[in-house]
C-alpha cells in the first residue's frame, strides 16, 4: 500500500510543525474571550450590561457545539489548505463586520456565525497536532495544549488587546484579531500543499434539522439561565417562551436522533459509566470555576484597582493553571489513577475557595489575594484535561467524538448554570447583607457618629452644609455596599468550597481498591 501523501510543503522542517500548529490554535480560541476582555469597556460601547456579555459568549459557544456535530464532514469535503484559507477568510470578514457596527441586534447573529466559523477554522488543528506528535500520548498532548489555552486565553487575550482598549478604539480590537487570522492564512500557505488530510466525503445527507433543533434548545436555555433574573424569571413571557422553546428543541433533537438512521449524536455513550461519572464531575467543576470572575469584580468595584492592573493580577491564576496542567499531565503520562487526580484537584480547589473567603476584606495586599488565586488556578488546571481524557479514553472509536461533544455541551450548560447561580445567589446575599448593615447605622453609636462627623468636616471645607450632607450619605451608602459585596462573596466562596469538597468526597467514594493501589504504580520516564 502506497504511503499517504504529506499535506506539508517539502521545505517545512519537521521540528517546527507541532509548535506552529499549537500556536495556530490560539487565534480562534481568542474569539471566545474578545468581548469579555474588558467588560466595562465593551458594555459602554454596545450599551449593554454584564448579562448581555455573558449571553453573547453563550450563543457563540452554542454555535461551536452545533458545528462540532458536522465538522468532520467539512474537514473531509475540502482540501486542507483551501479549507483553512476559506475559514480564516470568512472569520476575518465577520470580524470586519463586527468592527463597523455597535448595534446589539446585529452583533448577536454575527457572534453566532463567529462561533460557527471559528470552530471550523480552529478544530482541524487538533487532528493535525495529534498526527505530528510521535508519541503514545499524542492525543493527551493535543488536549493539554487546547485546554491550557482555554484556561488562560481570557487573560492572554486581554493583555493582547490592552493597547487597543486603553486607546478606546473599538475598531482596533477587531483589526488586531483580523491580523491574527490573516497570519493564519499566511501560516497555511507556508505549511500546507494542496493534498488532502482526510479522504473526501460529500456534504449531502447531513442532518441539518437536528442541528437546528439543538441550536434552539441551547439558545433558549442560555437565555433563561443568563437573563432570567433580569426578566423576573417565569413572571415574564420572554422567559416562558425561551424555556418552552428550549425544551421543545431538545425534545425534537432527542426524538430525531432516536428514530433516524444516520445519527449525528449517539446517546449510547451514556451507557458507559465513565461518561456519566465524567459529566457529573464536569458539572461540579464548572459550577465552582465560574467563581473566579467574582474575585476580579471585587478587585474592580471594592478595591477600585485599575482594570489593567486587574489583568496583571490574573497572571497569578495563569501561573497556577499552567503548573496544574503540567503536574496532572505528568501523572497521567505515568498512569497515575485518574480518580485520585480528580480527588486531589477538588481538594485543592476547595482549599483555595476557603482561603479566598478569608482574605476578602477591605484591607488586602497583592500577595494575600494573589496566592489563593494562584492555588485556584492550579486546581482548575490540574483537573480540567484529566476529566476530558477520562471520558473519552477506552471508548469505541466511533463514539469518541460524541463523548468529546458531550463534554463540550456539559461545559456549555454548566457554565451558564454556574453564572446563573453566581449572579442570583450573590444578588440575594448582597441584598440581605446590605439591609442588615444599613439597619446598624445609627448616629447614636459613637463609631458611626465619629465617622459621620469626620466626613462632614471634610466635605464642608469645599461645599455648603446640604451638599456636604448628601456627599456624606452617599459615601456611607457606598461603603455599606462595598462591605456587603465583600460579605456576599465570602459567603459565595464558602458555598463553592462545600461544592468542591463534595466533589472530592464523591470521587473518593467511587475509588476502588484497585485504583487506590494503582496510584503508587509510577512508570518513570515518558513514553515515546
Amino acid at each position: 500500500m502506497s504511503e499517504k501523501p504529506s499535506v506539508y510543503n517539502t521545505w517545512v522542517p519537521d521540528w517546527c510543525k507541532a509548535p506552529l500548529l499549537a500556536i495556530a490554535m490560539f487565534p480562534h480560541l481568542m474569539l471566545m474571550f474578545m468581548f469579555s476582555s474588558n467588560s466595562s469597556f465593551t458594555a459602554s460601547i454596545l450599551d449593554i450590561d454584564s448579562d448581555d456579555l455573558q449571553f453573547m459568549v453563550s450563543i457563540m459557544y452554542a454555535g461551536i457545539i452545533i458545528i462540532l456535530l458536522v465538522s468532520n464532514r467539512f474537514f473531509a469535503f475540502i482540501p486542507l489548505r483551501t479549507y483553512l484559507l476559506i475559514m480564516a477568510g470568512i472569520s476575518s470578514l465577520i470580524l470586519f463586520a463586527l468592527s463597523i457596527t455597535t448595534n446589539y441586534g446585529l452583533v448577536i447573529p454575527l457572534r453566532i456565525f463567529e462561533g460557527l466559523f471559528a470552530m471550523l477554522e480552529g478544530a482541524i488543528f487538533m487532528p493535525l497536532l495529534i498526527s505530528e506528535v510521535k508519541s503514545k500520548n499524542s492525543r493527551l498532548f493535543a488536549y493539554f495544549v487546547m485546554y491550557t489555552i482555554m484556561l488562560i486565553g481570557g487573560t492572554l487575550t486581554s493583555s493582547f488587546l490592552k493597547t487597543a482598549i486603553m486607546d478606546y478604539s473599538y475598531q482596533e480590537i477587531f483589526y488586531l484579531m483580523m491580523g491574527l487570522h490573516i497570519s493564519i492564512m499566511a501560516l497555511t500557505l507556508f505549511l500546507f500543499n494542496g493534498n488532502r488530510f482526510f479522504p473526501k466525503m460529500p456534504l449531502y445527507q447531513l442532518d441539518w434539522p437536528s442541528c437546528l433543533f439543538l441550536f434552539v434548545c441551547l439558545l433558549g436555555g442560555a437565555f433563561v439561565l443568563v437573563l432570567g433574573r433580569r426578566y423576573y424569571w417565569f413572571d415574564s413571557p420572554y422567559i416562558v417562551y425561551a424555556f418552552f422553546s428550549s425544551v421543545l428543541g431538545g425534545g425534537l433533537f432527542l426524538y430525531r436522533q432516536m428514530t433516524i438512521r444516520r445519527k449525528i449524536f449517539h446517546f449510547e455513550i451514556f451507557k458507559f459509566r465513565q461518561v456519566r461519572f465524567g459529566v457529573l464531575l464536569f458539572v461540579l467543576f464548572y459550577i465552582v470555576k465560574t467563581g473566579v470572575s467574582n474575585i476580579y469584580t471585587v478587585m474592580t468595584v471594592v478595591w477600585q484597582w485599575p482594570w489593567e492592573f486587574v489583568i496583571d493580577m490574573q497572571y497569578f491564576y495563569v501561573v497556577g493553571a499552567v503548573l496544574g496542567v503540567v503536574g496532572s499531565g505528568i501523572l497521567l503520562i505515568r498512569e497515575f489513577s485518574n480518580k485520585m487526580i480528580f480527588a486531589i484537584g477538588f481538594l485543592v480547589i476547595g482549599i483555595s475557595c476557603f482561603w479566598i473567603s478569608r482574605v476578602l476584606t477591605t484591607d488586602v495586599t497583592v500577595v494575600s489575594i494573589g496566592l489563593p488565586l494562584c492555588l485556584q488556578g492550579f486546581g482548575h488546571g490540574w483537573i480540567f484535561t484529566p476529566i476530558v481524557m477520562y471520558i473519552i479514553n477506552g471508548l469505541p472509536t466511533h463514539l469518541v467524538s460524541n463523548a468529546a461533544l458531550a463534554a463540550t455541551a456539559t461545559r456549555f450548560w454548566t457554565t451558564n448554570i454556574g453564572y446563573s447561580i453566581a449572579t442570583n445567589v450573590n444578588f440575594m446575599l448582597l441584598q440581605k447583607n446590605y439591609n442588615v448593615l444599613q439597619s446598624h447605622i445609627d448616629a447614636a453609636i459613637p463609631k458611626v457618629f465619629f465617622e459621620v462627623s469626620s466626613l462632614m468636616r471634610t466635605y464642608m471645607t469645599k461645599y455648603d452644609f446640604d451638599i456636604a450632607h448628601r456627599l456624606t450619605i452617599n459615601k456611607l451608602n457606598r461603603d455599606v455596599y462595598n462591605q456587603s459585596l465583600l460579605m456576599s462573596n465570602m459567603q459565595l466562596f464558602q458555598i463553592y468550597m462545600c461544592v468542591a469538597f463534595l466533589g472530592c468526597f464523591f470521587v473518593l467514594l467511587n475509588v476502588s481498591n484497585k485504583n487506590y493501589i494503582k496510584k503508587f504504580k509510577f512508570k518513570f520516564g515518558f513514553y515515546r
